[in-house]
């Protein structure tokens, strides 16, 4: 599988060959269909009169951002968008899921080495929905009796973990998620949660109904934030800046550097698809 294609271009490729017979017509027509949102006449393209408003709404707002944006990338060249290349990507290792998460152990544990405290901790929580949750203790590839978590998260006063299974090509083992489950169960935690760091299309085999699915798209968004309210020449600037390019280029198929707007206008159009579900 050609891993720089995207869940988009199938997604996109599948609704205008139903709606309009070619994904093409999206692209090239694009402005002549929104400048139709506000006749009478209806669009060519397929689309409703309220997919078209809803489309212009999240473009005029990501548009917004994207000059503050180029204001910010005219301030720090090592934007992770800009870079030509990420973290793993000379080893080969972009796809490869302890790769990513023994990182991701290291820039979330608040006492690590690279200075930050809870910055990127607690915007990762954030994101999943965790609040109230004081870290102390964290650990990639925890094992245990019948098996290994990817990422393990105990809180300060030791009475509330949170497992995290990551995956990116690879699906859960026969019953792994219930073993993390069962893990959980036996330490006797006050609260736990249990979150998944999936791809867009992962669709999850087992496990009970709380798990929370947490998306690689979301963890670079989030943390793309974060790294731009570093201090600039902070020491850990860099290497941060390539981990999170290697999640665009290896995990999410980005081009980078990036190029405005076609990519960015599949990247939204995704969004409106998943909305309209």
């Amino acid at each position: 599988m050609n891993h720089a294609i995207s869940l988009f271009e199938k997604e996109l490729e599948d609704y205008f060959k139903l709606k309009v017979g070619s994904h093409d017509v999206f692209y090239t027509d694009l402005d002549k269909y929104l400048k139709q949102i506000n006749t009478t006449e209806k669009p060519q393209s397929g689309l409703s009169k309220t997919d078209l408003q809803n489309l212009s709404s999240i473009f005029s707002t990501h548009e917004k951002k994207i000059i503050q944006d180029k204001t910010y990338q005219n301030r720090c060249s090592r934007d992770p968008l800009n870079l030509t290349y990420g973290l793993f990507g000379t080893h080969d290792y972009g796809r490869l899921e302890t790769a990513h998460t023994n990182f991701i152990a290291w820039l979330i544990n608040p006492t690590a080495d690279h200075g930050l405290g809870q910055s990127f901790i607690k915007i990762f929580l954030e994101s999943a929905k965790i609040p109230n949750f004081v870290p102390g203790y964290v650990q990639g590839q925890k094992t245990f009796d019948g098996g290994r978590i990817d990422l393990f998260i105990e809180s300060y006063d030791g009475k509330y973990a949170i497992v995290i299974e990551a995956k990116i090509d690879s699906k859960e083992s026969k019953n792994q998620l219930n073993l993390y489950e069962n893990f959980l169960k036996k330490r006797n935690y006050e609260k736990s949660k249990k979150i998944l760091l999936v791809p867009l299309d992962y669709c999850r085999i087992g496990g009970e109904e709380d798990w929370i699915e947490l998306t690689w798209d979301n963890l670079a968004y989030t943390w793309r934030d974060v790294y731009k309210s570093l201090r600039k020449g902070h020491t850990c600037e860099h290497i941060i800046s390539l981990y999170i390019a290697e999640i665009f280029k290896s995990i999410l198929g980005w081009p980078i550097p990036f190029k405005e707007p076609l990519t960015l206008r599949k990247k939204l159009y995704l969004q409106f698809l998943k909305e309209k579900k």
